[in-house]
């Protein structure tokens, strides 16, 4: 196998020797031109200067005599343009999506020298088609619109297809202006000097511009500007012409990937003969066509390719090479690279928008965009983006404890806009969290950001031998450069540009931007993208992504030119691109003796899981022989989790008790957390036992545990004055009619609960949802009231306090003392007994409050119905220990449905019907002695702390994530 490039280079050196420096060499990409001097090398026998290499878009910048600008500048300066023409004040955020877009349909009309008023007009006409035959039915209207290539709805349009209709009939206009515009300032895009160029030449303006020989090295498709460059040099005899490709499809009319290469070899003819084009290709492959369960699962087979690979006798040099048409595969591919090969050389870049450099701009300029000014120099920041920059790695790297704490301060403080204030606690802090002043640019902040990060950075590498700073300050290299190049173009607008659509420009900036790896190009096993492949040979290709929604793809850009003038008027659509896919891929192949096309079959995102058309062309064609076929599936077999049990040693109960003791004397148990061993044992290991708790988040609207506190709270306040006093039904209609006592408890309870700070104090007000949630609890707190007023005269003994029932029970062979008990929201005395009242604030179920065994209250198959009644009896029987009471009454309030007293009572299910409980003392023997058994086995040592055999009682577990459990 003799490689193109060094085919041409033989060729050069017999023609011209060493006056081959007087050649001018242009290739598609930068990684043909190195890999063709090494070929050269190798024919010469003395040193010699190099040839000059160019790029078409040079010699046509170079013939038309003006000078490209920056894309983003270019489509400011369309702004201006447009907004002159169609005579309103759209603003820029508006106007930047079909900017680009008039911008990318300007440069391929230009390219391909398209009469642009005909065809603008046609693009009228066709506009007028669509509203005349509005009233089409959608059968007519669909096969219009299929032949057409316009959308035809009879709907209400959307602000963007309004839009889009709305310059349809300007664009003529539009692009005449704004050609003129440039013209005036010596500036062009790539397609205006394309055609300028070619109509120098066409008009015969052009002379000769050196007396050397251009070489043009391994094209494919031309546009019409370059065909007349190629054309011009071809007249003059200043011009060689070397084509690449494999002699079957040129030979077949009919094939896709010669519909371009064999006009050219017809308008230019190949410098190299027929016969050595056709030897230089390998007959005999091994195509291996690989379906991959995932694309991630791709990049995990690299290493057993590579290794089939070697024991085959390939070279695992630059002679092979893994060809990325997905740039994402880039970093699992290299992870993936087996240690044994020493030399890898990566063309592709690492892409900045990946990058945390990236992260920490997009996130910036969104802190900078919700930034609110409160007044009194107040600045507020929305918590989400201040988390998301203190997140940020370079932001970990530079101030890392500070960033920590002040995480855990808003959240722990629940601090939705945190003050400016609160975060600048540090230089750097300072600066980012800095609202910027109207008709400020945001590239100098960010500039100033970036600066600060990089010197931290710098002076932190100093002290580091580690790599992972210096790649760092690359990412940063490369922000810095992309965020001056922005400010370089924004600063010379006369108009303002806003975060909104600040963020589109830096994300465009970034698009092209790439980190570079070092390593020796021309060495090592070979990872590109697939365009770089573009006039290079390899022995051993493998290709990953080999799915056909990426290879050829499927990409359709939003274009005003509709598919049928496109066709009309020869420029490029899907079928062009397919074309030129189809050309790269077998090209490639052509040269190649092994080969492993890889696609992932999965549908996932965007993907169907279809493997390329070129792979089933491969397939049926049969060009190279049979295809082997390969499926690779996971292995399903997965292991379940084994289950968890902690063996309660000495160390685990001395753990255990040493967190359950209060007061350095006795254990104390609530009821919540024994409904949570009874619930799962070992859910109640990790909480009580090794004290892993749930992740504190920050809360922008109330939730049910912070409803509950707000509702207690407020009742508690409420009732203050009137304990240990009987509440008459006219006290409590006082407090009814009193709603300015009663808003102003429940707003000073909402602000210590929910804002954690009080009233008076506070940085922020309620707002939104939470006002709903303000007034729904308002309607919750008068309910209470007008339920209290209807049952009254209580004697109200205590609110909120707590009290303890006291059992023993038998640790490590001693005798401990256990208090069982808690919170007690209300205690009242009424009639003959005492009720004890537990507010509840969630939604009461069908099976709440009620029970049909004293069993069931210990069973984890019942705990999730039952758990309310366990814990208003465990305060039952702490009452009747404290008041040695005779007669008490549990009561279950479920605030956001009772309405009468009689549905506070507990039921039991006597026959079959349920009974309303009055006095607790029929249920306490059995209670207690089966609250003696349950302690009993949680300090019982031969019993481990175990899962839950009840699963449904892991649903909404804190722990579910260790435990494995789906």
């Amino acid at each position: 196998m003799t490689k193109f490039l060094k085919l041409v280079a033989e060729d050069l050196v017999k023609r011209f020797g060493d006056a081959i420096s007087d050649l001018t060499l242009v290739f598609p990409n930068q990684r043909a031109r190195l890999f063709f001097h090494r070929h050269l090398s190798a024919y010469l026998t003395k040193p010699i200067w190099s040839p000059r290499v160019t790029t078409i878009s040079e010699m046509m910048q170079g013939i038309s005599g003006f000078q490209y600008d920056d894309p983003i500048n270019l489509v400011t300066k369309l702004f201006l343009v447009y907004r002159e023409v169609k005579n309103n004040d759209e603003s820029f955020d508006n106007f930047y999506f079909w900017g680009e877009v008039m911008l990318a349909d300007f440069d391929q009309i230009d390219k391909y020298m398209v009469d642009a008023q005909s065809l603008f007009s046609n693009i009228k006409d066709i506009k007028d088609i669509e509203e005349r035959f509005g009233g089409l039915s959608p059968e007519q209207s669909e096969a219009l619109s299929e032949y057409l290539g316009i959308v035809m709805d009879d709907s209400q349009p959307s602000d963007i297809k309004a839009n889009y209709l709305s310059i349809w009939d300007k664009l003529g206009i539009i692009y005449s202006k704004f050609k003129s515009e440039l013209q005036q300032q010596g500036i062009c895009y790539e397609g205006m000097a394309y055609r300028m160029a070619a109509e120098k030449i066409l008009h015969g303006e052009l002379f000769v511009m050196a007396d050397n020989t251009i070489v043009f090295i391994g094209f494919n498709a031309l546009n019409r500007c370059e065909k007349e460059l190629f054309r011009y040099f071809k007249r003059e005899g200043k011009a060689l012409f070397y084509w690449d490709y494999a002699p079957f499809f040129v030979n077949n009319p009919d094939h896709e990937a010669g519909e371009y290469i064999r006009e050219n070899i017809s308008l230019f003819e190949n410098a190299l003969p027929r016969e050595v084009i056709e030897n230089s290709a390998v007959q005999q492959k091994e195509i291996n066509l690989i379906a991959a369960p995932s694309t991630v699962a791709q990049g995990k087979l690299v290493p057993k390719i590579l290794d089939q690979l070697s024991n085959s006798g390939a070279r695992l040099n630059e002679s092979t090479a893994i060809v990325l048409p997905n740039e994402n595969l880039l970093i699992p591919t290299i992870q993936a690279i087996p240690d044994s090969i020493q030399q890898i050389n990566i063309t592709l870049g690492y892409p900045l928008k990946e990058t945390p450099a990236f992260s920490l701009a997009e996130h910036l300029v969104k802190l900078q965009t919700n930034a609110r000014d409160s007044g009194n120099n107040s600045i507020k920041f929305y918590h989400k983006d201040v988390i998301s920059v203190l997140n940020n790695p370079y932001i970990r790297i530079c101030e890392p404890e500070l960033a920590s704490e002040l995480i855990v301060k808003i959240k722990q403080k629940n601090r939705i806009y945190p003050t400016a204030n609160m975060l600048a606690v540090s230089p750097l802090l300072s600066a980012i969290f800095t609202k910027l002043q109207p008709g400020q640019p945001i590239t100098t902040y960010l500039i100033t950001i970036c600066k600060e990060i990089a010197q931290q950075v710098a002076a932190k590498s100093e002290n580091d031998e580690g790599s992972q700073h210096r790649i760092t300050l690359e990412f940063l290299y490369a922000l810095f450069k992309s965020l001056n190049r922005l400010h370089g173009v924004i600063s010379t607008l006369n108009f303002e540009i806003s975060n909104k659509v600040f963020l589109p420009l830096l994300r465009k900036s970034f698009h092209q931007e790439r980190v570079s790896f070092y390593g020796e190009p021309l060495a090592g096993l070979q990872i590109m993208g697939f365009l770089e492949t573009r006039a290079l040979d390899f022995e051993n290709v493998i290709i990953l992504s080999f799915n056909d929604d990426i290879l050829p793809g499927r990409r359709h850009p939003v274009s005003f030119i509709t598919p049928s003038l496109r066709s009309a008027f020869e420029l490029p659509g899907h079928k062009h691109q397919n074309a030129l896919y189809a050309y790269y891929f077998y090209r490639l192949l052509n040269r190649a003796k092994r080969i492993y096309l890889v696609y992932s079959n999965r549908t996932e995102g965007l993907s169907t899981g279809e493997v390329s058309r070129f792979g089933l062309q491969l397939q049926m064609e049969q060009v190279y022989g049979k295809i082997n076929t390969i499926h690779v599936g996971f292995d399903i077999n997965i292991t379940p989790p084994p289950p968890i049990s902690i063996t309660k040693n000495a160390e685990v109960l001395d753990t255990l008790i040493e967190n359950l003791t209060r007061n350095g004397k006795s254990i104390m148990l609530s009821p919540s957390g024994l409904t949570s061993y009874i619930s799962c044992p070992l859910r109640f290991y990790f909480r009580y036992c090794i004290g892993i708790k749930e992740e504190e988040e920050l809360e922008e609207e109330i939730g049910s545990l912070e409803f509950g506190k707000i509702i207690h709270g407020t009742m508690e306040n409420l009732y203050k004055d009137y304990a240990n006093s009987t509440v008459t039904g006219d006290m409590v209609e006082q407090l009814i009619k009193d709603e300015k006592k009663v808003d102003d408890i429940l707003e000073k309870v909402f602000y210590n609960v929910f804002l954690k700070q009080e009233k008076e104090d506070a940085e922020e007000e309620l707002s939104g949802r939470n006002i709903i949630a303000r007034n729904a609890l308002r309607y919750t707190i008068f309910k209470m009231l007008k339920v209290d007023k209807a049952r009254a005269p209580f004697f109200l003994m205590s609110q909120e306090k707590d009290m303890y029932f006291p059992m023993t029970a038998s640790v490590n062979g001693m005798q401990r003392d256990v208090l069982v008990g808690g919170f007690i929201d209300r205690l009242e005395k009424k009639d003959d007994a005492f009720w004890v009242v537990d507010y509840k604030t969630g939604r009461k179920g069908s099976n709440m409050g009620r029970f049909s065994l004293i069993d069931n209250l210990f069973d984890a198959r019942h705990i999730q119905n039952t758990k309310e009644v366990f814990q208003v009896f465990c305060y039952c029987l702490a009452v009747q220990h404290n008041h040695e009471a005779s007669k008490v009454t549990p009561a279950l309030w479920f605030v956001k449905m009772l309405k009468t007293e009689d549905e506070m009572k507990v039921n039991y299910k006597a026959g079959k019907t349920y009974e309303p409980i009055d006095d607790f003392s029929d249920f306490r023997y059995e209670f207690q002695q089966r609250l003696e058994q349950l302690i009993a086995e949680i300090f019982d040592k031969n019993i481990a702390f175990q899962q839950t055999s009840n699963r449904d009682n892991c649903r909404l577990c804190p722990f579910i994530s260790i435990c494995g459990r789906d």
